[in-house]
């Protein structure tokens, strides 16, 4: 009877023992760039027109606005287009109106004929390339009154970029 308990005792023992294991993992963490930059390669061009007429440039004309932004690889990018409600010289003005804009995010070098178009001419959230690039186009129009004084016209155009 003693060899019975002390069996007993010894398999209570035995199956009151656990067992544990452990492992490890490695964490790992990818620091984008902070900055990103935003240079105009081309001013918009609207050309010249006569009184009572208007001048139309569109994204995918020569003559566009065009910029390249150099960020983050592969990230969301938000674009902000600001344009100005109008074209001054000195105290004269002349309407301005927004045509769309474009952007190519495939990297490489830039091309106005593979654009996309944002969904809404001032701008949008698109994702930058593989290698951080973003090239970005924008057209207008202005319209001159029948009485409109003669001169150059100039005006504001902003483009924000945010990653």
């Amino acid at each position: 009877m003693k060899k019975l308990l002390l069996v007993a005792v010894l398999l209570l023992t035995i199956s009151a023992l656990s067992f544990a294991g452990s492992t490890t993992a490695t964490a790992t963490a990818t620091v984008n760039a902070a900055t990103v930059g935003v240079t105009k390669t081309a001013d918009l061009a609207l050309g010249s027109l006569n009184q009572g007429a208007s001048s139309t440039v569109t994204a995918l004309q020569s003559g566009a606005a065009a910029f390249t932004v150099s960020g983050s690889n592969a990230v969301p990018t938000i674009v902000a287009i600001t344009y100005p409600g109008t074209l001054a010289n000195g105290s004269n003005t002349m309407t301005f109106t927004s045509v769309g804009a474009g952007y190519q995010n495939s990297g490489g070098a830039a091309d106005q004929s593979t654009q996309s178009a944002f969904t809404v001419a001032t701008g949008g959230t698109v994702t930058s390339a593989s290698d951080g690039s973003l090239y970005l186009w924008v057209g207008g129009k202005v319209t001159a009154t029948a009485t409109q004084a003669p001169g150059s016209y100039t005006g504001t155009l902003t483009i924000t970029v945010t990653q």
